[in-house]
């Protein structure tokens, strides 16, 4: 019986019998293709320079994780270093490794990173946020769902000065958002209201919402709901602060149809896409992913994120799962993608410098 001081949603009976299989399935559908384990973070990233002019950093953390650099401004998206056993996911507890986001999470300066994006409040996209933030970034604001604002208190009660909760800031229905401004203005964001499209086999777990911060942190996977799934633009700005030097799209979700997708901007906004990261993960359940994104959007390049296995310590290698479909997903894209364009398939760990064009140029196409 749900308790009325218990803020989640009670996952139906049958539902939560049937996680520990779909679980097993998932994490029983590995290839036998294995990855070197990432490199530790604890070696320091190098510092700013002059390359910085003319290039974005991008270094991929693992699931839907990132890390984008210019001269001495970051931020990041939903660093997820845990990975818990598939057992204790579908029948323990999970907790952050502690030990092991300190290994493997870059080294910055206290005041590089300002923003930590958290695109929906799942564990493989939350659990490790919190500590990651009080720990790693004393001055990274937490932004995301109200959920996730929720969950992230209830992990670090210290957070509380620190964490937005995006809701009326949100574009929704081709309506545009509200741009939030980091970083001394040379970074902006807009949050784009999506919907998480199903997991393996067409089941979609861990649906709901948080609607108060709990009385402690949620040992299982089962209470780390969703909430409102939430896309990004995130944009580094030159040196005037008003135009758009580089423009990232960023989904930690597959999003059906043309929810979650850039609105019509006006003229002075308008830039094309030099970054879109896409999910892989499930995307073969989710009829029109990618390429409802790629056939109304022309970015230069395309990074297929939260392509590995999560049920497995990063320590031991990494490792892909067939049920991603990896290969399908791939020839999607390369079908759509411009000539001038490339696409990216990142190891946990591995950094990129991503050339900023000389001039912004329009955005090709829209979502209406």
């Amino acid at each position: 019986m749900k308790r009325a001081d218990d803020p989640y949603e009670t996952a139906p009976r049958v539902t939560r019998l049937l996680l520990p299989a779909y679980i097993f399935l998932l994490a029983g559908c590995l290839s036998t293709r294995n990855f070197p384990a990432p490199t530790p973070g604890s070696l320091p990233l190098a510092e700013p320079s002059a390359k910085f002019a003319s290039t974005v950093e991008m270094r991929y953390l693992g699931s839907a994780g990132y890390l984008f650099r210019r001269g001495d401004h970051a931020l990041i998206t939903g660093p997820h270093y845990t990975n818990p056993h598939w057992l204790r996911v579908g029948l323990w507890r999970i907790q952050p490794d502690t030990a092991l986001i300190d290994w493997l999470h870059p080294q910055l300066s206290a005041s590089a990173v300002e923003a930590i994006l958290v695109g929906h409040a799942h564990y493989d996209h939350l659990l490790d946020v919190p500590y990651i933030a009080r720990k790693h970034h004393p001055q990274a604001t937490v932004y995301g769902n109200p959920t996730a604002i929720n969950l992230t208190l209830a992990a670090e009660p210290s957070l509380a000065g620190r964490v937005v909760s995006l809701d009326d800031e949100v574009s929704r229905d081709g309506a545009v958002g509200e741009w939030q401004y980091v970083s001394d203005g040379r970074i902006r964001f807009m949050a784009l209201a999506a919907e998480h499209g199903p997991h393996a086999f067409k089941v979609h777990v861990m649906k709901g919402q948080v609607t108060e911060v709990p009385r402690k942190l949620p040992r299982s996977a089962w209470r780390w709901k969703e909430g409102e799934t939430l896309t990004y633009l995130i944009d580094f700005m030159g040196e005037d602060r008003q135009t758009v030097d580089f423009r990232i799209y960023y989904a930690d979700a597959t999003t059906p149809g043309k929810v979650g997708l850039p609105p019509e901007l006006d003229s002075a906004d308008r830039h094309r896409i030099d970054l879109a990261i896409l999910c892989v993960g499930s995307a073969h359940a989710l009829k029109g992913y990618p390429e409802t994104f790629m056939d109304n959007y022309n970015p230069r390049a395309v990074v297929l994120g939260h392509w590995e296995n999560f049920f497995r310590s990063p320590v031991e290698g990494v490792f892909r799962m067939r049920t991603t479909h990896l290969n399908e997903f791939i020839a999607i894209v390369e079908e759509r993608l411009a000539a001038d364009a490339r696409w990216i398939l990142p190891r946990p760990g591995s950094t990129y410098h991503l050339d900023i064009e000389p001039a912004p140029t329009a955005a090709v196409g829209s979502a209406d």
